[in-house]
Parts: structure tokens; sequence; C-alpha cells
């Protein structure tokens, strides 16, 4: 393992975002189920209009971008995580 270290050294630290993004995302998912109806809704039609985007795309470039948006997500998170706390609990609208 320290050979792969060697010739990767800079993997731990594309790997900890990408944890962090994981991390975030998975607590949103399970808070989302304590929301409101209306809320519940609302997240509803994000995730069908994120699919009808999405639905003529391979599923590699799918799989590449969806890692890449949380892994985005994991760097801002991780770099600042009160701002990624607040787009989670605010009331703000898209």
């Amino acid at each position: 393992m320290k050979i792969l270290g060697q010739l990767l050294p800079g993997v731990r630290e594309l790997r900890t975002p990408l944890v962090v993004g994981i991390l975030w995302i998975a607590a949103a998912a399970l808070l989302s189920r304590h929301l409101p109806p209306s809320a519940q809704r609302n997240i509803q039609l994000v995730g069908r209009e994120v699919r009808i985007l999405v639905q003529d795309v391979a599923t590699g470039l799918r799989l590449t971008l969806g890692v890449l948006a949380v892994y985005l997500f994991g760097v801002v998170a991780h770099t600042d995580g009160g701002s990624a706390y607040w787009v989670l609990i605010s009331d703000y609208t898209w």
C-alpha cells in the first residue's frame, strides 16, 4: 500500500472531499424524509426535472457527472462547512 501512496501522492487530497460530499448528501437524503409535505413535493419536482435532463445522457457520463457533483459539494463543505449547512437548512428558493 505504501507503493501506491508513493505513486499517487494526491489520492488522500482527492478522497477527503469525496467522502465529505457523500456524507452530506446521505445526511440530506435522510433528513429530507422528515420535511413537511410541501417541501417534499418541491424536492420531488426537482428530482423529476433532473431525471428528464439526464435521461438521454450515457450511463458512464451520468455516473461521472454525479461523482463530480458530489466531489464539488464535498470541496465546498470541507473548506467551509458552515455554508453547506446553511444551504441545507435555509428556506432559500431556487
